[in-house]
């Protein structure tokens, strides 16, 4: 499991609500995630987007807080992490 952590920025400071996101990368269909979750409560904040490179489903947790599945379409699943820099 992938997971993506994107910190507070001067778009979205510190100690605010959406100060800071966390992604999780699935390994099955988006579609499929987000009705599970859905069927255990989970609150969806927006419709799955697919820009044909990802797919993304943007969620709550219980306090609020921005969370993200994430689907690689191929060409991501292909990239090799190992090699990436930051």
């Amino acid at each position: 499991m992938n997971v993506g952590l994107h910190p507070a920025s001067k778009e979205s400071p510190a100690g605010r609500k959406g100060s800071i996101t966390i992604g999780f990368e699935v390994s099955e269909s988006m579609r499929k995630v987000v009705a599970a979750m859905k069927e255990r409560g989970v609150k969806f904040v927006s419709p799955i987007v697919d820009d044909k490179e990802i797919k993304a489903a943007h969620f709550e947790d219980p306090d609020g807080n921005e969370m993200y599945f994430v689907e690689a379409q191929q060409q991501w699943k292909d990239y090799d992490r190992t090699k990436a820099t930051v």
